[in-house]
């Protein structure tokens, strides 16, 4: 997307971020793969697979969320943007990642609070601390800030792709 320092290190983290994604979506399928297996097959179901399943969930989702942004994959109605003159369409272009970095950051900061009340929680089932699911939302708060930050510069110098 982007040009120059910030573009590079969006595409770095981009390429960690997909194998992150990558990752989570094996362990996600090898899960419920042993979570059906187990249950059916060998009547003796696992409980913590559950758990480990919607883990993978979000942090899928807040991991994707960002990656989303950055690639333009979200559901948007481009037509009304469209109907509107050149620079009607910039600013209001520019008015949504500028929406997306406070939304970004609401999610980052009030998430990483969030992540620290994870520290005292332990997981039911698996016995590990929350902190380890509660991050995925100042994590993707981060990376949607990121690239959030790329696109309005890149609108900014006129680079933003209708």
């Amino acid at each position: 997307v982007g040009d120059g320092r910030l573009g590079r290190v969006c595409a770095a983290v981009e390429r960690v971020q997909q194998g992150c994604l990558a990752l989570v979506l094996v362990v996600l399928f090898a899960d419920l793969l042993a979570q059906v297996l187990s249950r059916f097959v060998f009547r003796v179901p696992l409980v913590w697979t559950e758990e480990l399943s919607r883990l993978s969930m979000i942090w899928m989702v807040f991991l994707g969320a960002g990656l989303a942004i950055r690639r333009r994959a979200h559901f948007v109605v481009e037509f009304v943007v469209q109907a509107l003159p050149a620079g009607a369409r910039r600013l209001v272009r520019a008015a949504i990642f500028l929406l997306l970095l406070g939304v970004s950051g609401v999610f980052l900061v009030q998430g990483t609070l969030f992540a620290r009340m994870g520290l005292d929680v332990v997981s039911p089932t698996m016995d590990v601390r929350m902190v380890w699911s509660y991050a995925a939302v100042p994590a993707g708060g981060l990376f949607m800030m990121l690239y959030s930050l790329e696109r309005l510069l890149a609108v900014r110098q006129g680079r933003e792709r209708p």
